[in-house]
């Protein structure tokens, strides 16, 4: 495999299955490229047309749900659909949250005049409906884990307080919308959401300063798995490593 330099202008490119080719009319050398797609990281396979917000595994990690507002589809792990849902009344949603439970993960749709609808995430089966106070307009959050608690006003900072003394420790990043917080070994990962829709993580350490940014982050497995969504039809996923570990796998 011959090297070019970044400097040098491509003029002829030709693509075969997981190779490309590159070079230049003033460069006497062919740069080939090989795709690589870490099958051993692929999660879940789903179809790419399908309108999706949010993707979140199951808690014995035997299926995922994607969905949105409007609805949501259920694939078991290989690629196959067991549930589907338009879901009643849509454009009176307020909020939906993926629910991980000992008995069993659900979807709870929460709508403005206060109902409550809890679906099965194993088959899409509604299993639960109830009426509770209406939700607060301002879409304020708290976020609560073992070592932090999480304020989140809709326009404003969110900000990290001890959880135990209550004291202040940081605000945090305030340009996109603060979905999810999720404390592990290394500290926080926080998931936000951009106007235009696009979805990330941030992971933070103990004091809560930003270790990596985690572009198309969609879920944190109870183990500290990070998933991955391409919105391609992709779900992919990889354990945090440590600063050691990425130096020996670059050597």
């Amino acid at each position: 495999m011959f090297d070019m330099h970044d400097d040098i202008q491509c003029d002829f490119a030709d693509i075969s299955n997981e190779y490309a080719m590159l070079s230049g009319r003033d460069y006497p050398l062919v740069r080939i490229l090989k795709l690589k797609t870490y099958d051993d990281k692929q999660a879940y396979s789903y179809d790419s047309d399908y309108a999706h917000d949010e993707a979140r595994v199951s808690s014995d990690a035997s299926s995922v749900m994607l969905f949105s507002y409007k609805g949501f589809r259920i694939y078991d792990a290989d690629g196959g659909i067991v549930g589907e849902l338009e879901i009643p009344d849509a454009k009176y949603v307020y909020d939906q949250q993926y629910r991980r439970n000992a008995s069993g993960d659900f979807l709870e749709i929460l709508y403005y005049d206060g109902l409550i609808r809890r679906y099965s995430a194993s088959d899409g089966s509604l299993i639960a409906e109830e009426m509770e106070t209406e939700p607060d307009k301002t879409l304020y959050e708290e976020f609560e884990t073992d070592s932090f608690r999480i304020t989140s006003p809709l326009h404003g900072t969110p900000m990290a307080f001890d959880a135990a003394t209550g004291t202040l420790i940081k605000e945090l990043k305030s340009e996109d919308y603060l979905t999810y917080v999720t404390e592990v070994n290394e500290g926080l990962i926080t998931e936000y959401i951009k106007a235009s829709g696009e979805r990330y993580g941030l992971l933070l350490d103990r004091n809560l300063e930003t270790l990596a940014y985690l572009p198309n982050l969609c879920d944190v497995l109870p183990d500290g798995t990070l998933v991955f969504d391409d919105m391609r039809g992709n779900l992919r996923k990889t354990r945090i490593y440590s600063i050691e570990e990425l130096i020996a796998l670059a050597e």
